[in-house]
Protein backbone atom coordinates (compact mmCIF):
# COMPACT_ATOMS: atom_id res chain seq x y z
CA UNK A 1 0.00 0.00 0.00
CA UNK A 2 1.44 3.25 -0.90
CA UNK A 3 1.53 6.14 1.36
CA UNK A 4 1.81 9.65 -0.12
CA UNK A 5 2.38 12.72 1.69
CA UNK A 6 -0.30 15.68 2.08
CA UNK A 7 0.24 18.79 0.46
CA UNK A 8 0.73 20.52 3.79
CA UNK A 9 3.27 18.61 4.88
CA UNK A 10 4.93 18.94 1.23
CA UNK A 11 4.65 22.80 1.87
CA UNK A 12 6.35 22.65 5.25
CA UNK A 13 9.21 20.39 3.60
CA UNK A 14 9.57 22.86 0.41
CA UNK A 15 9.88 25.57 3.03
CA UNK A 16 13.29 23.91 4.11
CA UNK A 17 14.56 23.53 0.39
CA UNK A 18 13.45 27.66 -0.46
CA UNK A 19 17.55 28.04 -1.26
CA UNK A 20 17.80 24.91 -2.89
CA UNK A 21 16.78 25.22 -6.32
CA UNK A 22 18.72 21.82 -7.42
CA UNK A 23 16.55 19.96 -4.87
CA UNK A 24 13.73 21.74 -6.34
CA UNK A 25 14.32 21.53 -9.77
CA UNK A 26 14.54 17.59 -8.84
CA UNK A 27 11.18 17.85 -6.97
CA UNK A 28 9.14 18.68 -9.98
CA UNK A 29 9.52 15.54 -11.71
CA UNK A 30 8.52 12.86 -8.82
CA UNK A 31 4.74 13.67 -9.81
CA UNK A 32 2.03 16.38 -10.78
CA UNK A 33 1.45 17.21 -6.90
CA UNK A 34 5.19 17.20 -6.24
CA UNK A 35 5.52 19.55 -9.54
CA UNK A 36 2.87 21.81 -8.04
CA UNK A 37 3.68 22.34 -5.50
CA UNK A 38 7.58 22.80 -5.90
CA UNK A 39 6.91 25.08 -8.97
CA UNK A 40 5.07 27.81 -6.45
CA UNK A 41 8.79 27.84 -4.00
CA UNK A 42 11.30 27.89 -7.32
CA UNK A 43 8.75 31.39 -9.36
CA UNK A 44 8.17 32.68 -6.20
CA UNK A 45 11.78 34.62 -5.76
CA UNK A 46 13.37 34.76 -9.59
CA UNK A 47 16.60 35.69 -8.30
CA UNK A 48 20.12 33.85 -8.57
CA UNK A 49 20.16 33.92 -12.11
CA UNK A 50 22.99 33.29 -14.48
CA UNK A 51 23.25 34.91 -18.24
CA UNK A 52 23.15 31.90 -19.69
CA UNK A 53 19.72 31.31 -18.01
CA UNK A 54 18.15 35.13 -18.05
CA UNK A 55 16.83 34.75 -21.57
CA UNK A 56 14.87 31.63 -21.10
CA UNK A 57 13.59 33.07 -17.73
CA UNK A 58 12.69 36.16 -19.44
CA UNK A 59 11.08 33.89 -22.33
CA UNK A 60 8.67 32.43 -19.97
CA UNK A 61 7.35 35.21 -18.18
CA UNK A 62 7.14 37.22 -21.97
CA UNK A 63 4.75 34.09 -22.19
CA UNK A 64 2.76 34.75 -19.40
CA UNK A 65 2.00 38.37 -20.77
CA UNK A 66 -1.29 39.26 -21.75
CA UNK A 67 -2.54 39.22 -25.49
CA UNK A 68 -2.13 43.08 -25.36
CA UNK A 69 0.93 43.46 -23.93
CA UNK A 70 2.63 40.49 -26.23
CA UNK A 71 1.03 42.54 -28.78
CA UNK A 72 3.09 46.13 -27.67
CA UNK A 73 5.89 44.14 -27.63
CA UNK A 74 5.44 42.96 -31.63
CA UNK A 75 4.49 46.33 -32.61
CA UNK A 76 7.61 47.73 -31.14
CA UNK A 77 10.12 45.29 -33.33
CA UNK A 78 10.58 43.10 -30.17
CA UNK A 79 11.10 39.17 -30.94
CA UNK A 80 9.26 36.99 -29.12
CA UNK A 81 9.75 33.41 -28.89
CA UNK A 82 8.56 31.43 -26.16
CA UNK A 83 7.16 28.01 -24.85
CA UNK A 84 3.57 27.29 -26.56
CA UNK A 85 2.16 25.43 -23.88
CA UNK A 86 3.04 26.30 -20.22
CA UNK A 87 2.29 24.21 -17.46
CA UNK A 88 1.71 26.87 -15.13
CA UNK A 89 1.11 30.08 -14.58
CA UNK A 90 4.65 30.77 -13.39
CA UNK A 91 4.50 34.65 -12.54
CA UNK A 92 1.50 34.29 -10.24
CA UNK A 93 3.79 32.60 -7.88
CA UNK A 94 5.92 35.60 -7.47
CA UNK A 95 6.37 36.97 -4.09
CA UNK A 96 9.32 38.17 -3.80
CA UNK A 97 10.29 40.65 -6.21
CA UNK A 98 13.49 42.45 -7.44
CA UNK A 99 13.11 44.84 -10.07
CA UNK A 100 17.19 45.15 -10.51
CA UNK A 101 17.20 41.83 -11.03
CA UNK A 102 14.51 41.69 -13.65
CA UNK A 103 16.38 44.65 -15.33
CA UNK A 104 19.58 42.83 -15.63
CA UNK A 105 17.69 39.57 -16.88
CA UNK A 106 15.78 41.64 -19.60
CA UNK A 107 19.50 43.22 -20.81
CA UNK A 108 20.77 39.80 -21.13
CA UNK A 109 18.02 39.00 -23.13
CA UNK A 110 17.86 42.09 -25.50
CA UNK A 111 21.39 41.98 -25.67
CA UNK A 112 21.34 38.48 -27.35
CA UNK A 113 19.27 40.05 -30.08
CA UNK A 114 21.39 42.87 -30.91
CA UNK A 115 24.15 43.49 -34.13
CA UNK A 116 28.21 42.78 -32.87
CA UNK A 117 30.32 45.34 -31.17
CA UNK A 118 31.46 47.22 -34.21
CA UNK A 119 35.12 46.75 -33.24
CA UNK A 120 34.74 43.13 -33.39
CA UNK A 121 32.80 43.53 -37.01
CA UNK A 122 35.47 45.52 -38.04
CA UNK A 123 38.28 42.77 -37.12
CA UNK A 124 36.62 40.37 -39.26
CA UNK A 125 37.05 42.55 -42.38
CA UNK A 126 40.28 41.16 -43.94
CA UNK A 127 39.60 41.27 -47.38
CA UNK A 128 38.95 45.20 -48.02
CA UNK A 129 40.94 47.76 -48.79
CA UNK A 130 41.09 50.65 -46.40
CA UNK A 131 39.17 53.67 -47.55
CA UNK A 132 36.42 50.82 -47.60
CA UNK A 133 37.34 49.54 -44.38
CA UNK A 134 36.89 53.65 -42.81
CA UNK A 135 33.39 53.73 -44.56
CA UNK A 136 32.48 50.31 -43.27
CA UNK A 137 33.99 51.10 -39.31
CA UNK A 138 31.52 54.41 -39.53
CA UNK A 139 28.77 52.61 -41.00
CA UNK A 140 28.93 50.27 -38.39
CA UNK A 141 29.16 53.11 -35.50
CA UNK A 142 25.99 54.37 -36.85
CA UNK A 143 23.94 51.01 -36.88
CA UNK A 144 25.74 50.23 -33.47
CA UNK A 145 24.79 53.64 -31.83
CA UNK A 146 21.28 53.38 -33.40
CA UNK A 147 20.42 49.90 -32.28
CA UNK A 148 21.89 50.84 -28.74
CA UNK A 149 19.17 53.67 -28.35
CA UNK A 150 16.53 51.13 -30.03
CA UNK A 151 17.88 48.57 -26.90
CA UNK A 152 17.52 50.60 -24.34
CA UNK A 153 13.34 51.48 -25.80
CA UNK A 154 12.87 48.12 -26.17
CA UNK A 155 14.30 46.87 -22.60
CA UNK A 156 12.10 49.95 -20.69
CA UNK A 157 8.90 48.55 -22.69
CA UNK A 158 9.76 44.58 -21.62
CA UNK A 159 10.39 45.84 -18.21
CA UNK A 160 7.32 47.93 -18.21
CA UNK A 161 4.94 45.02 -19.26
CA UNK A 162 6.46 42.76 -16.94
CA UNK A 163 6.34 44.57 -14.09
CA UNK A 164 2.23 45.58 -14.94
CA UNK A 165 1.95 41.53 -15.04
CA UNK A 166 2.86 41.10 -11.78
CA UNK A 167 1.21 44.12 -10.35
CA UNK A 168 -1.52 42.99 -11.58
CA UNK A 169 -1.17 39.43 -10.70
CA UNK A 170 0.33 38.30 -7.23
CA UNK A 171 0.34 39.83 -3.69
CA UNK A 172 3.82 40.91 -3.10
CA UNK A 173 5.71 39.95 0.37
CA UNK A 174 8.91 41.48 -0.51
CA UNK A 175 9.60 44.52 -3.28
CA UNK A 176 13.43 45.54 -3.56
CA UNK A 177 13.61 48.95 -6.27
CA UNK A 178 17.16 49.05 -7.14
CA UNK A 179 19.97 47.38 -7.76
CA UNK A 180 21.35 44.78 -5.10
CA UNK A 181 24.94 45.39 -5.95
CA UNK A 182 25.53 49.17 -7.29
CA UNK A 183 29.68 48.18 -8.28
CA UNK A 184 28.32 45.98 -11.20
CA UNK A 185 26.19 46.36 -14.09
CA UNK A 186 26.62 50.03 -13.87
CA UNK A 187 25.45 50.52 -17.77
CA UNK A 188 22.27 48.66 -16.82
CA UNK A 189 19.94 51.30 -15.46
CA UNK A 190 16.43 50.21 -13.66
CA UNK A 191 13.26 52.91 -15.15
CA UNK A 192 12.79 54.86 -11.70
CA UNK A 193 10.25 56.37 -13.08
CA UNK A 194 7.81 53.90 -13.27
CA UNK A 195 4.61 54.28 -10.97
CA UNK A 196 3.86 50.85 -9.98
CA UNK A 197 0.81 52.15 -7.60
CA UNK A 198 -0.17 53.28 -11.19
CA UNK A 199 -1.01 50.09 -12.70
CA UNK A 200 -4.33 47.67 -11.85
CA UNK A 201 -4.39 45.58 -9.00
CA UNK A 202 -1.22 47.99 -7.35
CA UNK A 203 -3.22 48.13 -4.21
CA UNK A 204 -4.23 44.26 -3.92
CA UNK A 205 -0.27 43.65 -4.85
CA UNK A 206 1.47 45.74 -2.98
CA UNK A 207 -0.67 45.69 0.70
CA UNK A 208 1.20 43.45 2.43
CA UNK A 209 4.68 44.47 1.19
CA UNK A 210 6.38 44.16 4.76
CA UNK A 211 10.25 44.46 2.97
CA UNK A 212 10.92 47.17 0.70
CA UNK A 213 14.63 48.09 -0.23
CA UNK A 214 15.01 51.15 -2.42
CA UNK A 215 17.48 53.94 -3.32
CA UNK A 216 16.74 57.66 -3.24
CA UNK A 217 16.51 57.46 -7.17
CA UNK A 218 12.98 56.20 -6.84
CA UNK A 219 10.48 59.17 -7.14
CA UNK A 220 9.97 60.83 -3.84
CA UNK A 221 5.54 60.35 -5.78
CA UNK A 222 6.41 56.55 -5.50
CA UNK A 223 6.96 56.31 -1.95
CA UNK A 224 3.97 59.09 -1.15
CA UNK A 225 1.45 56.78 -3.12
CA UNK A 226 3.00 53.75 -1.53
CA UNK A 227 2.17 55.49 1.94
CA UNK A 228 -1.54 55.44 0.75
CA UNK A 229 -1.50 51.87 -0.08
CA UNK A 230 1.73 49.71 2.27
CA UNK A 231 0.99 49.76 6.16
CA UNK A 232 2.40 46.96 6.95
CA UNK A 233 6.34 47.57 6.02
CA UNK A 234 8.61 45.89 9.19
CA UNK A 235 12.09 46.20 7.42
CA UNK A 236 13.06 49.02 5.03
CA UNK A 237 16.31 49.40 3.69
CA UNK A 238 17.35 52.83 1.92
CA UNK A 239 20.45 53.59 0.08
CA UNK A 240 20.46 57.07 -0.38
CA UNK A 241 22.85 58.35 -3.49
CA UNK A 242 22.51 62.35 -4.15
CA UNK A 243 20.04 64.70 -2.38
CA UNK A 244 16.64 64.59 -2.93
CA UNK A 245 13.08 65.22 -1.35
CA UNK A 246 12.61 63.20 1.84
CA UNK A 247 8.39 64.03 1.97
CA UNK A 248 7.41 61.11 0.34
CA UNK A 249 9.95 59.05 2.78
CA UNK A 250 8.46 60.55 5.48
CA UNK A 251 4.99 59.98 4.65
CA UNK A 252 5.50 55.99 4.35
CA UNK A 253 7.23 56.11 7.51
CA UNK A 254 4.67 57.55 9.43
CA UNK A 255 2.06 55.42 7.59
CA UNK A 256 3.48 51.86 8.73
CA UNK A 257 1.83 50.34 11.67
CA UNK A 258 4.71 48.48 12.97
CA UNK A 259 8.21 48.89 11.16
CA UNK A 260 11.29 46.72 12.96
CA UNK A 261 14.06 46.79 10.89
CA UNK A 262 15.77 50.31 9.47
CA UNK A 263 19.12 50.40 6.85
CA UNK A 264 20.02 53.45 5.93
CA UNK A 265 23.59 53.22 3.42
CA UNK A 266 24.86 56.86 2.40
CA UNK A 267 27.28 55.78 -0.64
CA UNK A 268 29.03 59.43 -1.09
CA UNK A 269 30.41 62.13 0.90
CA UNK A 270 27.64 64.34 0.03
CA UNK A 271 26.35 67.00 3.28
CA UNK A 272 23.01 67.46 1.58
CA UNK A 273 22.40 63.76 1.41
CA UNK A 274 22.94 62.93 5.10
CA UNK A 275 20.76 66.50 5.91
CA UNK A 276 17.93 64.68 3.70
CA UNK A 277 17.98 61.18 5.06
CA UNK A 278 18.27 62.54 8.67
CA UNK A 279 15.59 64.41 8.03
CA UNK A 280 13.27 61.46 8.13
CA UNK A 281 14.38 60.71 11.81
CA UNK A 282 11.70 62.69 13.53
CA UNK A 283 9.08 60.61 11.81
CA UNK A 284 10.74 57.65 13.17
CA UNK A 285 11.13 58.95 16.74
CA UNK A 286 7.50 60.01 16.88
CA UNK A 287 6.35 56.16 15.70
CA UNK A 288 8.62 53.71 15.74
CA UNK A 289 11.28 54.61 18.71
CA UNK A 290 9.29 51.64 20.59
CA UNK A 291 9.14 49.58 17.26
CA UNK A 292 12.77 49.47 15.60
CA UNK A 293 14.25 46.06 17.05
CA UNK A 294 16.97 46.18 14.45
CA UNK A 295 19.14 49.75 13.46
CA UNK A 296 22.14 49.20 10.22
CA UNK A 297 23.68 52.94 9.48
CA UNK A 298 26.59 52.35 6.78
CA UNK A 299 28.19 54.27 4.44
CA UNK A 300 30.05 58.32 5.05
CA UNK A 301 29.62 59.83 8.51
CA UNK A 302 29.72 63.79 8.51
CA UNK A 303 30.21 64.28 12.31
CA UNK A 304 27.34 64.60 13.00
CA UNK A 305 25.32 63.51 16.22
CA UNK A 306 23.96 59.85 16.73
CA UNK A 307 22.09 60.47 19.91
CA UNK A 308 18.48 59.61 18.25
CA UNK A 309 20.03 55.91 18.33
CA UNK A 310 19.59 56.11 22.03
CA UNK A 311 15.72 56.52 21.67
CA UNK A 312 15.34 52.80 20.15
CA UNK A 313 15.26 52.02 23.70
CA UNK A 314 13.89 47.72 22.41
CA UNK A 315 17.00 47.42 19.83
CA UNK A 316 17.87 44.24 19.48
CA UNK A 317 20.71 44.73 16.73
CA UNK A 318 22.80 47.63 16.02
CA UNK A 319 25.39 47.50 13.08
CA UNK A 320 27.01 50.81 12.98
CA UNK A 321 29.76 50.92 9.82
CA UNK A 322 31.59 54.43 9.30
CA UNK A 323 34.17 55.33 6.57
CA UNK A 324 35.28 57.81 8.58
CA UNK A 325 34.09 60.54 11.30
CA UNK A 326 34.75 62.13 14.69
CA UNK A 327 34.05 59.49 17.00
CA UNK A 328 35.86 61.32 19.66
CA UNK A 329 34.06 64.05 20.44
CA UNK A 330 30.58 64.61 21.66
CA UNK A 331 28.67 62.75 18.72
CA UNK A 332 29.32 59.38 19.80
CA UNK A 333 29.37 60.65 23.43
CA UNK A 334 25.20 59.75 23.95
CA UNK A 335 25.97 56.04 22.78
CA UNK A 336 28.65 55.36 25.63
CA UNK A 337 25.97 56.31 28.33
CA UNK A 338 23.04 54.13 26.89
CA UNK A 339 22.04 50.79 27.82
CA UNK A 340 20.02 48.39 25.22
CA UNK A 341 18.59 46.14 27.67
CA UNK A 342 17.55 43.70 24.82
CA UNK A 343 20.76 44.16 22.39
CA UNK A 344 21.76 40.80 21.29
CA UNK A 345 23.90 41.36 18.01
CA UNK A 346 25.90 44.27 17.60
CA UNK A 347 29.10 44.99 14.62
CA UNK A 348 31.22 47.90 14.70
CA UNK A 349 33.11 49.37 12.06
CA UNK A 350 35.62 51.69 11.56
CA UNK A 351 35.68 55.13 13.23
CA UNK A 352 35.45 54.98 16.65
CA UNK A 353 36.34 56.41 20.39
CA UNK A 354 38.45 53.38 21.95
CA UNK A 355 37.41 54.89 25.72
CA UNK A 356 33.76 55.57 24.82
CA UNK A 357 32.99 51.87 23.02
CA UNK A 358 34.17 50.04 26.04
CA UNK A 359 32.06 51.89 28.21
CA UNK A 360 29.77 50.75 25.57
CA UNK A 361 30.40 47.21 26.37
CA UNK A 362 30.79 47.90 29.94
CA UNK A 363 27.03 48.89 29.97
CA UNK A 364 25.32 46.61 26.82
CA UNK A 365 28.02 43.59 26.94
CA UNK A 366 26.42 41.48 29.32
CA UNK A 367 23.38 40.87 26.91
CA UNK A 368 25.34 40.40 23.54
CA UNK A 369 25.11 37.40 22.11
CA UNK A 370 27.07 38.10 18.64
CA UNK A 371 29.49 40.41 18.62
CA UNK A 372 31.59 41.67 15.11
CA UNK A 373 34.16 43.78 15.23
CA UNK A 374 35.57 45.02 12.56
CA UNK A 375 38.95 46.76 14.12
CA UNK A 376 42.38 45.45 15.56
CA UNK A 377 42.32 47.10 19.46
CA UNK A 378 43.24 45.01 22.43
CA UNK A 379 41.96 47.12 24.91
CA UNK A 380 38.93 46.58 23.02
CA UNK A 381 39.78 42.77 22.50
CA UNK A 382 40.39 42.41 26.69
CA UNK A 383 37.09 44.57 26.86
CA UNK A 384 35.17 41.82 25.52
CA UNK A 385 36.70 39.34 27.43
CA UNK A 386 35.49 41.65 30.47
CA UNK A 387 32.13 42.55 29.78
CA UNK A 388 30.99 40.23 26.97
CA UNK A 389 31.11 36.85 28.90
CA UNK A 390 27.90 35.46 26.95
CA UNK A 391 28.73 35.60 23.74
CA UNK A 392 28.30 32.15 21.08
CA UNK A 393 29.31 34.36 18.40
CA UNK A 394 32.54 36.36 17.78
CA UNK A 395 34.60 37.98 15.04
CA UNK A 396 37.47 40.13 15.87
CA UNK A 397 40.95 41.17 14.61
CA UNK A 398 43.70 39.58 16.75
CA UNK A 399 47.29 41.38 16.59
CA UNK A 400 50.05 39.05 16.27
CA UNK A 401 51.63 41.43 19.33
CA UNK A 402 49.20 40.77 21.28
CA UNK A 403 47.80 37.17 20.45
CA UNK A 404 47.65 36.70 24.68
CA UNK A 405 43.80 38.76 24.25
CA UNK A 406 42.87 35.88 22.27
CA UNK A 407 43.85 33.40 24.89
CA UNK A 408 41.76 35.43 27.46
CA UNK A 409 38.71 35.66 25.29
CA UNK A 410 38.55 31.80 24.66
CA UNK A 411 38.91 31.18 28.30
CA UNK A 412 36.33 33.59 29.88
CA UNK A 413 33.51 33.67 26.71
CA UNK A 414 32.51 30.24 28.09
CA UNK A 415 29.29 29.81 26.51
CA UNK A 416 31.43 30.49 22.30
CA UNK A 417 29.94 28.38 19.69
CA UNK A 418 31.25 30.45 16.58
CA UNK A 419 34.83 31.99 16.19
CA UNK A 420 36.12 34.24 13.15
CA UNK A 421 39.60 35.51 13.44
CA UNK A 422 42.09 36.85 10.21
CA UNK A 423 44.86 35.12 9.79
CA UNK A 424 48.23 36.29 7.99
CA UNK A 425 51.63 35.14 7.24
CA UNK A 426 53.29 37.94 5.06
CA UNK A 427 52.77 41.41 6.80
CA UNK A 428 52.98 40.35 10.43
CA UNK A 429 50.00 42.29 11.52
CA UNK A 430 47.70 39.71 12.25
CA UNK A 431 48.96 35.75 13.92
CA UNK A 432 49.56 32.83 11.52
CA UNK A 433 47.09 30.14 11.05
CA UNK A 434 49.12 27.63 12.73
CA UNK A 435 49.36 30.37 15.79
CA UNK A 436 45.54 30.60 15.76
CA UNK A 437 45.00 27.17 15.73
CA UNK A 438 47.25 26.32 18.50
CA UNK A 439 45.01 29.15 20.68
CA UNK A 440 42.38 27.57 19.83
CA UNK A 441 43.09 24.01 20.75
CA UNK A 442 44.28 24.26 24.07
CA UNK A 443 42.19 27.25 25.53
CA UNK A 444 38.72 27.30 23.82
CA UNK A 445 35.35 26.54 25.25
CA UNK A 446 33.54 23.36 24.89
CA UNK A 447 30.30 25.00 23.37
CA UNK A 448 32.80 26.28 20.40
CA UNK A 449 31.75 23.89 17.33
CA UNK A 450 32.72 26.91 14.50
CA UNK A 451 35.86 28.34 13.28
CA UNK A 452 35.95 30.53 10.95
CA UNK A 453 39.85 31.50 9.58
CA UNK A 454 39.79 34.75 7.39
CA UNK A 455 43.20 34.46 5.15
CA UNK A 456 44.29 37.81 3.73
CA UNK A 457 47.48 36.14 2.41
CA UNK A 458 48.45 32.90 0.96
CA UNK A 459 48.48 30.61 4.13
CA UNK A 460 51.92 28.94 4.81
CA UNK A 461 49.91 26.41 7.23
CA UNK A 462 51.83 22.55 6.88
CA UNK A 463 49.79 19.90 6.93
CA UNK A 464 51.06 18.82 10.05
CA UNK A 465 50.06 21.58 11.59
CA UNK A 466 46.58 21.32 10.84
CA UNK A 467 46.78 17.56 11.97
CA UNK A 468 48.10 18.42 15.07
CA UNK A 469 45.04 20.76 15.73
CA UNK A 470 42.50 17.91 14.74
CA UNK A 471 43.54 15.47 16.73
CA UNK A 472 43.60 17.23 19.40
CA UNK A 473 40.14 18.46 18.28
CA UNK A 474 38.91 14.71 18.09
CA UNK A 475 36.84 14.28 21.49
CA UNK A 476 35.35 17.28 21.37
CA UNK A 477 32.19 18.00 18.98
CA UNK A 478 32.78 17.80 15.46
CA UNK A 479 34.00 21.12 14.04
CA UNK A 480 32.85 22.98 11.06
CA UNK A 481 35.52 24.11 9.60
CA UNK A 482 35.76 27.34 7.08
CA UNK A 483 38.58 29.38 4.85
CA UNK A 484 37.66 32.46 3.94
CA UNK A 485 40.55 33.39 1.14
CA UNK A 486 41.22 34.19 -2.47
CA UNK A 487 44.00 31.84 -2.07
CA UNK A 488 43.20 28.11 -3.27
CA UNK A 489 43.88 25.91 -0.57
CA UNK A 490 46.73 23.74 -0.71
CA UNK A 491 46.35 19.82 -1.81
CA UNK A 492 47.99 18.67 0.79
CA UNK A 493 46.13 20.56 3.41
CA UNK A 494 42.73 19.71 1.78
CA UNK A 495 43.78 16.25 1.60
CA UNK A 496 44.26 16.04 5.51
CA UNK A 497 40.54 18.05 5.94
CA UNK A 498 38.92 14.85 3.84
CA UNK A 499 41.00 12.80 6.36
CA UNK A 500 39.16 13.90 9.57
CA UNK A 501 35.99 14.50 7.42
CA UNK A 502 35.80 10.69 7.01
CA UNK A 503 36.79 10.52 10.36
CA UNK A 504 34.00 13.07 12.08
CA UNK A 505 36.20 15.49 13.30
CA UNK A 506 35.06 17.69 10.77
CA UNK A 507 31.30 17.92 10.55
CA UNK A 508 31.21 20.87 7.65
CA UNK A 509 34.53 22.13 5.81
CA UNK A 510 33.75 25.20 3.64
CA UNK A 511 36.26 27.49 1.45
CA UNK A 512 34.41 30.79 0.33
CA UNK A 513 36.45 33.08 -1.81
CA UNK A 514 36.68 36.73 -0.79
CA UNK A 515 38.21 39.16 -2.01
CA UNK A 516 39.58 42.38 0.62
CA UNK A 517 41.35 45.30 0.35
CA UNK A 518 45.62 44.89 1.75
CA UNK A 519 44.85 44.79 5.28
CA UNK A 520 41.55 43.83 4.92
Amino acid sequence: MSHQLSKDLLDKIFEFLDDDKVTLYSCLLVNHLWSKISVRFLWRNIRDFKSDTSSQIISILIACLSNHSKDLLRKNGIFISTPKDLMFDYASFCEILSIGDISKMVDFYIKEQQPEDPDNLNRNENNSNNSNKSNKSNSNRIIYRDSKIEMILKEDIIIQEILKMFINKVSLKKLTYCLEDNSTNSDIKIPYDVTLTHFSGARDCLKDVTELSCTDDVQPKFFFQLSKVCHNIQSLIIRFQYSFSNNGLKELISSQNCLKYLSVTQWYDDHDSWAEWTGIIPSLLKKHSNNITKLHLNGIYNNKSLSFITKFTNLQELNLSFDYGDFYGETFMELGNVTFKQLQILSFQYAYSEEIFIKFLENNGENLKEFYFHECNNSINLAIAKFCLNLKSLYTKIARSDKTSLKVILTNCKQLESLKVVCDSVYTIYPEGNEVLNIVAKYSPKNLHELILHEICNSRLLPEELEYFFIIWKNRTPLTFIIESRFKVKEENMEVIEKYKKLGVIKKFEKYDVQYKKFS
